[in-house]
């Protein structure tokens, strides 16, 4: 696990992007269309188009990238059932 160090500031990108793009394609979304410096050791997050998937980049020194990826099966889950049971009044 990384920690990084000092104040670090989150970017969200605030629209869906695809899983498949490379580190260099989420790396050009934050420098020419975020406006942001990707070696700022700040995090830049990515979400997919249902929001059931997320990658965040960090530059953790000057040649080592940390990439993270992550899938919630909850929301899967969730969005296979059709959404949030109904409630019934008693």
């Amino acid at each position: 696990m990384f920690f990084p160090t000092g104040q670090v500031r989150v970017f969200l990108y605030g629209q869906p992007v695809n899983m498949r793009l490379s580190f260099d394609g989420l790396y050009a979304l934050a420098k020419h269309v975020m406006h942001q410096d990707p070696l700022s050791k700040n995090l830049f997050a990515f979400i997919n188009r249902r929001a059931t998937q997320i990658r965040v980049v960090y530059q953790l020194t000057p040649r080592i990238w940390i990439e993270i990826f992550a899938e919630n099966p909850l929301r899967s889950d969730l969005h296979d059932l059709g959404g949030w049971p109904a409630h019934t009044a008693a």
